[in-house]
């Protein structure tokens, strides 16, 4: 083989090695322990410690190697460049929809595949409920009707006026604005100009009346669950 020869390597047989096993989506921040060298997404891997903080010691999600309590554990992950520069070149375009990527993916090694979802068309249901994880200065109380239907357009600015709108005058006056409100899901902050279209993968279209989620984050048949909380000024 010449060195100028290109070698081509089908996307499936790097699954193993791009995907993170917490939430079968491609890495987005990858970040690798350095006691076993598993690589998981950033979020995945601390909302996975979060959880695990209960006093005992935390293993890994993939080999069960001991990494300590909860105080050590978090110095034990650092961030993978190497891996993360992989991904990126791989998928360029939007790391955000790896999850929807891989669902395609799957889908078209069974034969299964029917071609992309029409998402203009989908509609669900988005429930905003208050981050019970953060402390007392940014969090903020429940807000009437926390719900409403969407579609994958919606846009997370709409989702920070909506709630602000809901808040009561005396809470608004401490708050500067819908922007200083933060939109999470599953404990990542999400960027105000982004849309909810990464989203599509944890939803199931479906007719007649939508079933409200769970107080966790993550979604319930087409209900969609985002946290919020106050955003501290820097």
């Amino acid at each position: 083989m010449s060195k100028d020869e290109v070698v081509r390597i089908p996307v499936s047989e790097l699954n193993q090695l791009l995907i993170c096993k917490l939430c079968l989506g491609y890495f987005q921040d990858a970040h690798t322990i350095t006691e076993c060298m598993h690589t998981f997404c950033r979020s995945c891997i601390w909302t996975y410690f979060d959880r695990r903080d209960d006093g005992r010691s935390i293993p890994c999600p993939r080999c069960n190697t001991d990494i300590g309590f909860y105080h050590i554990a978090i110095t034990k992950i650092i961030f993978d460049r190497n891996i993360q520069s992989i991904v990126d070149k791989i998928f360029p375009a939007d790391v955000g929809d790896s999850r929807l990527i891989q669902q395609q993916l799957q889908q078209q090694v069974s034969g299964t595949y029917a071609g992309p979802v029409d998402q203009s068309a989908m509609e669900f249901t988005v429930k905003t409920i208050p981050d019970e994880q953060c402390d007392e200065v940014t969090r903020l109380p429940s807000i009437p009707k926390p719900s409403f239907k969407g579609k994958f357009d919606v846009t997370v600015k709409k989702i920070q006026k909506f709630v602000f709108a809901r808040l009561d005058d005396g809470v608004q006056s401490t708050v500067t604005g819908a922007d200083g409100i933060e939109v999470l899901f599953d404990g990542a902050v999400l960027d105000p100009k982004s849309d909810l279209a990464k989203f599509h993968p944890y939803l199931s279209p479906r007719d007649g009346t939508t079933e409200d989620g769970s107080e966790q984050g993550g979604s319930t048949n087409n209900t969609l669950i985002l946290h919020y909380r106050r955003k501290l000024q820097s």
